[in-house]
């Protein structure tokens, strides 16, 4: 498969939640990279701009959600997808408040999540996603 082929990612959040989700959107084509780090994905982002980024949100980092108005704010809008162990109503209005044009609960149901990408990615004024054979 191959949906999300050619499509540059940056996965940002803990290393270990991502092996999952890294190699599902790896199958459809994407090509991605992980950040733990605020720093670390600017680092990325200045030699690997992505066109789609996730934020792996688990009880103990929490905290990452309010890096999506800053994501928003340096880089161009990129649509932010939030995965999450833990979803509740409060999480996602407040991953959508705060910019995320969606969030996801694990486990990832693999057609929900390639279709919430190209979603995204069909409304982001700097991507045209390739045909769908």
């Amino acid at each position: 498969m191959n949906g999300l082929r050619g499509v540059k990612i940056i996965c940002l959040g803990p290393r270990e939640g991502f092996a999952t989700l890294r190699r599902l959107i790896e199958n459809h084509g994407a090509d991605v990279r992980a950040a733990v780090t605020l720093p670390e994905f600017r680092e990325i982002r200045r030699v690997f701009p992505p066109e789609l980024v996730f934020v792996w949100l688990v009880r103990d980092t929490c905290d990452l959600i309010k890096v999506i108005p800053l994501l928003q704010r340096q880089h161009w809008r990129i649509p932010v997808i939030v995965v999450t162990d833990h979803m509740n109503v409060d999480l996602y209005l407040d991953a959508l408040t705060l910019g995320a044009f969606d969030a996801v609960n694990l486990p990832i149901d693999e057609r929900e999540l390639l279709r919430i990408a190209r979603c995204a990615l069909a409304e982001s004024p700097s991507h045209t996603l390739p045909a769908v054979a």
